[in-house]
């Protein structure tokens, strides 16, 4: 086997091979081989129907396959003794493949770019300057307290306030048309909270349990649906049941049944030194994200366009699992 390699630039080359006669007969015999083991063909026995008939039958198949394997295995034995870093398919060209002769084809690939580090001593970068405030502490401490709230029917009231859990049968439409995902049965909502569509939440306060209502919803023009985006779909909506958010005191008892301390104080101590050790997790991160800039800054380098497309379909692939996620929880 016969290879040369061209440096077309940085991050492209291309590979010249030319595959001995010998090697081409081997190929094409293999194949045939296994063709014949394979194929039921009227009159022979698996393995006994001559070459000549399975060149009638098969001949195109096959050469296609020898041409794919030989490039394959070809390239496979040639990027492992170059140490050629691969990060595209190849695009190959090839001259006609027969039998008895010579096989020719080159291959282009993109491969990572070779980066030598220098000049990094000395670079600087800035700290963060962060520290956990009695504020935050105090946060984290209200949402550790409503996330173990308890959820009781209202009293003395049917109709929804802001604050209340409630429960909705719901079928949409846009201009008397329905659209997917507009319909549902025993839908929660925290109405204040924001897990729902704000406008949809707002629009809920003040209806009634058990009777049939029409509200309106202007939906926001950067709405992730392209659906709903900039409409105005209309509701029919029922409440079924409409419940208040109990919160259980913050004391001494809270931080021992539900924080695992011995009082409130302990509790508080607690919560900070997690908060004060995400911030150095965060600090750690940003001065990460600030040296790989200032390296990239006196180190520029091409990158190679297979493996950007790669990490856009990725990141594509990641945001919409999000929305899907975000759905689902909706739904």
């Amino acid at each position: 086997m016969k290879v040369d390699l061209d440096i077309l630039s940085s991050i492209r080359r291309r590979i010249r091979v030319e595959l001995p006669a010998e090697a081409v007969n081997q190929e094409f015999f293999r194949t045939y081989e296994g063709l014949g083991r394979r194929v039921k063909i009227r009159g022979f026995r698996p393995g006994k129907a001559p070459r000549s008939l399975l060149e009638g039958l098969y001949g195109g198949e096959v050469r296609g396959q020898v041409r794919s394997r030989l490039v394959e295995q070809s390239l496979s034995e040639i990027i492992k003794e170059k140490g050629l870093r691969v990060v595209s398919h190849p695009e190959v060209e090839a001259d006609p493949l027969e039998e008895d002769r010579t096989f020719t084809f080159s291959a282009v690939v993109e491969v990572k770019p070779d980066i030598e580090a220098k000049n990094y001593l000395g670079l600087e970068v800035e700290k963060l300057k962060l520290k956990v405030e009695d504020e935050q502490v105090d946060e984290a401490l209200r949402r550790l307290q409503h996330s173990h709230a308890q959820l009781e029917p209202v009293e003395g009231r049917d109709a929804v306030e802001r604050g209340d859990f409630v429960v909705l049968d719901f079928t949409g439409s846009i201009g008397g048309k329905p659209f997917s995902g507009g319909e549902a049965r025993n839908y929660p909502v925290e109405i204040g909270s924001g897990d729902a569509l704000p406008q949809f939440e707002a629009a809920l306060i003040g209806l009634k349990m058990d009777g049939e209502h029409h509200i309106s919803v202007a939906y926001p023009e950067d709405y992730f649906n392209r659906e709903l985006a900039g409409r105005v779909v209309e509701f029919s909506v029922t409440v079924r049941d409409i419940k208040k958010k109990i919160l259980p005191p913050l004391d001494d008892e809270f931080a021992k049944d539900r924080g695992e301390c011995g009082s409130l104080e302990e509790l508080r101590q607690k919560i900070r030194a997690r908060l004060e050790n995400e911030l150095k997790e965060l600090q750690t991160r940003d001065l990460k994200e600030q040296l790989l800039t200032r390296l990239i800054e006196v180190h520029p380098f091409e990158v190679p366009a297979a493996m950007v497309e790669r990490q856009l379909r990725y990141l594509l692939e990641r945001q919409q699992a999000r929305l899907s996620a975000r759905c689902a929880l909706r739904s």
